[in-house]
């Protein structure tokens, strides 16, 4: 079947606009249009010792975020499938920070363990957002790596 020439175009035209929405708000460093639920981390990589930090802005202010982590698991290793979650309030411009450090839970973040975990990434963050009646699920994952491992 062939495709009209003008409808080519269309198609590429909302596909472009579809991707670079996408890689608006997310990964380690999201495009300046980005105005809502961006998400960056930094650095972008490091070992487990490394503490990562995520900053988010334009979510839904005076709220919360909810970041959700597994527990820290070595490579080639089969681990517990557990689910850890931990509520980070949101400024009163939507904004947040959350150092999470992808590792052991022996390498504690000494002091600083209000607002910050220890686990297994990904860190996955989400947040309901819109009007009573019509609230959905926002989820945002910035990527990172650690000791060569993507996540």
């Amino acid at each position: 079947m062939r495709v009209p020439a003008i409808e080519r175009v269309a198609l590429l035209v909302v596909l472009a606009a579809t991707a670079a929405a996408a890689a608006s708000c997310g990964g380690s460093k999201p495009a300046a249009s980005c105005e809502r639920f961006c998400l960056t981390v930094e650095p972008s990589g490091g070992d487990t010792r490394t503490i990562f930090t995520f900053q988010g802005r334009g979510w839904e202010p005076r709220s919360s975020v909810r970041a959700s982590y597994g527990p820290y698991c070595p490579p080639q290793r089969v681990c517990a499938a557990v689910l850890f979650t931990r509520a980070i309030p949101t400024g009163a411009d939507g904004s947040f920070s959350f150092g999470f450090r992808n590792g052991p839970a022996s390498l504690r973040l000494r002091g600083r363990e209000r607002g910050h975990g220890v686990g297994g990434g990904p860190v996955r963050f989400s947040q309901r957002a819109g009007p009573p009646g019509q609230r959905r699920l926002v989820r945002r994952t910035a990527h990172y790596t650690v000791d060569g491992v993507r996540y």
